[in-house]
């Protein structure tokens, strides 16, 4: 009984001591490399991020092996690290598991667990290994290859480890080497790690009572690219850079920084900004968001909107950066020059063996120096060579044969040496060598072998008669306006401004079309990025009224954020004078058992609907805010199917799931969707949009009222006749539905 109590006792501690708020600072979930861990592969070790997985494959028959990236966590603040890892293969008794506190490979400490039941906490210093905690039995380790969940965390003075919920250690505050914190295996292990979380109270701590509130400002908003073009090119790492400058007399807390694409994002990757923890009055930050460029990149215009928001609400105003993205320039790359070596060193140095008259002759040993040079305008990313013996001829051997250089980067106008030998019996008599190249690159992944054109009794250069030099080239690139990717349809096209006064309106656009756990929602980001301009010319709303999130952006995290009770627009309404619109285009699905319908954010799965956003709360939320009037349209279905008539939801296929209808719905409120309960809301693949949303932004552009104003009555009569019809022509059946009274309130004056 005593031993019994002592355990529930532990255990509540063990639970107190995870009751502190943190809050995240790096959350990684393998969706996606934005995080930029190191992907190789090479004899030694393999790594690779691929569909919310991180494999990490150390090969050796010796040594370990981590992999590492960089976050900004204060040693000196309380905070959290968890990850859940899985041995693939490998020793049951030698260790995998977490890395942190990290300078580089050689200096950092490793929290580990064997496949038999063993943990250990250890550092290296300077390349030699210290155990800190030796390896020590633990029921809390799920054996063999299962899966483990493990947790460092450091309270006050102390750090305490975890397996699987359940604490196994603990020690005294460490210092950092380092910001490093990572995964580590040992020899000729496998793992894989579904989830990295770094959490952190360094923004949650008792912010002291302010006597005047900050002033956030954007400044000097540009994009900070190698090139110096002044535009983002293919295949090139460049920054949005701004000021982020507290005009205000208090402090700012817990700043978060978002950038959201406007235009299309399509062979684009943006990194992402750590939080502000705080910003002093009269103070500045100076922010740098990573963004980079593919080598599928398109000449396009790009427009991406930043928005900071402050843990008190006392955010900055959006601010939109436009530059052009240019078409990669192509490398080009050719081996037009080989030289050999066939004369014997006097000391037996090098491998060439023959009389020196630069002829290759059957019972020599040939040294060969290919020249592989680029004539692009491209540089040659990532360059591998490798060497080819096409032959089974007994008569002559290639030691290098299947071998494969890493060349790396070679530059516009550049070149590199390829060196290697081979030599021939004296029954050797095939004229032609059959040794080839193969190139590689990341623009050119599947290259054809090159043949070196080496020839048995004819003289080749020798390698002291080359005099390679750099080729010149033009690396001017002329950057065109070219409207690719989603070719502008009627509708994004010649967007009228119009006399609507949206000073008064706020304005949340929320479009998720891909998702985490479910099939992309066809043309959702578009739909959203088109309503966003359609929100400022044609509905008049101003840039600091409009709360836009698409896609990862989109998460229950921020739908709480717009939509909560002391959330973004609660703050800012002003009770009977502000109206409020509403755009979600995503997917819907409804709870199968309470029949109640919910809208999906980007990280909810729909199986478990009830996780999402509730319409219940939706118009809950919206109904309380005391707003003049409030509009909503919805481009989801919640028939538990996709745009496209795909089962939604596990187990329900065949069935139509029917939502019950929302209790709380206010007299000043107005909420169109595109379908009915049974239909589900159809994409319009010619127009590249939700069939709901074209014929939206068609009566909003004028069509509905043809130049006289817009009220909600003309607009729902306008999508009322055309949806269906379109629908019709598609195969499918869909007749939007309107929910409110006020349906004379008047949205458009043109």
């Amino acid at each position: 009984m005593k031993k019994l109590l002592l355990l529930v006792v532990s255990n509540l501690l063990f639970l107190a001591s995870f009751s502190q708020e943190y809050n995240t600072i790096f959350k990684e979930d393998f969706d996606d490399n934005l995080n930029k861990w190191k992907l190789y592969d090479s004899p030694s070790a393999r790594t690779t991020v691929n569909t919310g997985i991180f494999i990490l494959e150390h090969k050796r028959n010796d040594g370990a092996w981590s992999s590492t990236v960089p976050v900004d966590l204060d040693p000196a603040s309380n905070f959290v690290i968890d990850t859940k890892v899985t041995k693939v293969f490998g020793v049951n008794n030698y260790g995998y598991g977490l890395t942190w506190g990290g300078k580089n490979s050689g200096n950092l400490y490793v929290f580990l667990i064997t496949a038999n039941g063993y943990f250990q906490i250890g550092k290296t210093v300077n390349g030699r290994y210290e155990n800190i905690v030796d390896w020590t039995e633990s029921s809390a380790i799920n054996r063999n290859n299962a899966q483990n969940i493990l947790r460092i965390e450091k309270n006050g003075n102390q750090m305490f480890f975890s397996i699987n919920g359940r604490r196994v250690t603990n020690l005294d505050a460490m210092p950092f080497m380092g910001k490093n914190i990572g995964f580590f295996v040992n020899k000729n292990m496998k793992i894989r790690a579904s989830w990295l979380v770094v959490k952190s109270d360094e923004t949650a701590k008792s912010f002291e009572v302010q006597s005047y509130p900050p002033d956030l400002v954007i400044e000097n908003l540009e994009l900070i690219d190698p090139s110096k073009n002044g535009s983002l090119d293919g295949n090139e790492e460049a920054q949005i850079s701004f000021k982020l400058v507290n005009r205000g007399r208090g402090k700012a807390f817990g700043i978060n920084i978002n950038a959201t694409p406007l235009s299309s994002a399509e062979n684009l990757t943006l990194g992402k900004v750590e939080i502000i923890a705080e910003l002093s009055s009269q103070s500045f930050r100076n922010v740098t968001i990573p963004i980079s460029a593919n080598y599928m990149v398109k000449n396009l215009e790009r427009n991406i909107r930043i928005d900071v928001s402050e843990f008190y609400g006392n955010d900055a105003d959006p601010s939109v950066i436009n530059f052009y993205t240019s078409e990669y320039s192509k490398p080009d790359l050719a081996i037009k020059q080989v030289a050999i070596n066939d004369k014997t060193d006097e000391y037996q140095r090098g491998d060439a063996y023959g009389n020196g008259n630069s002829i290759i002759e059957a019972g020599e040993s040939i040294e060969v120096t290919a020249y592989l040079q680029n004539f692009g305008q491209g540089n040659s990313e990532n360059t591998q060579v490798e060497l080819i013996l096409e032959t089974t001829d007994k008569n002559i051997t290639f030691p290098d044969n299947g071998k494969i250089i890493e060349i790396g980067t070679i530059a516009s106008g550049d070149y590199k040496e390829i060196a290697f030998y081979f030599y021939t019996s004296r029954r050797y008599t095939v004229k032609d060598i059959p040794i080839f190249v193969k190139v590689t690159s990341s623009h050119s992944p599947n290259s054809e072998q090159i043949p070196l054109n080496l020839k048995l009794g004819e003289r080749t250069e020798n390698i002291v008669d080359v005099d390679i030099k750099k080729i010149d080239t033009d690396n001017d690139v002329v950057v065109k306006r070219i409207e690719g990717i989603i070719e502008p349809t009627d509708v994004e096209q010649d967007i009228p401004e119009t006399r609507t006064d949206g000073s008064n309106t706020l304005c949340v656009i929320l479009g998720v079309e891909k998702y985490k756990y479910a099939p992309n929602v066809d043309f959702a980001a578009n739909d959203a990025r088109t309503f966003y301009l359609y929100a400022q010319k044609v509905l008049g709303i101003p840039e600091k009224n409009i709360f836009f999130r698409i896609n990862e952006n989109a998460t229950s995290g921020e739908f709480e954020k717009v939509f909560s009770d002391n959330g973004w627009l609660s703050r800012r309404i002003v009770n009977g004078e502000t109206d409020i619109i509403v755009y979600y285009a995503g997917h819907g699905a409804p709870d199968s058992k309470e029949k109640v319908a919910y809208l999906i954010p980007h990280d909810i799965d729909p199986n478990y609907a009830n996780t999402g956003y509730s319409l219940d709360k939706l118009y809950a939320s919206l109904s309380n805010f005391k707003a003049k009037n409030v509009t909503v349209f919805l481009d989801a279905c919640f028939s538990g199917t996709t745009r496209n008539n795909e089962v939604l939801l596990a187990g329900v296929r065949g069935i139509v799931v029917k939502p019950k209808e929302s209790a709380t719905f206010a007299d000043n409120l107005i909420a169109i969707s595109a379908s009915s309960d049974d239909e589900f809301s159809s994409s319009y693949p010619d127009k590249f949009h939700g069939l709901f949303t074209y014929y939206l932004l068609k009566a909003l552009k004028g069509e509905a009222s043809k130049g006289k104003p817009l009220d909600v009555k003309t607009l729902f009569a306008y999508l009322e006749k055309y949806v269906p019809v379109q629908a019709g022509y598609l195969d499918r059946d869909q007749h939007p539905t309107i929910r409110g009274k006020k349906t004379d309130r008047i949205l458009v004056e043109y």
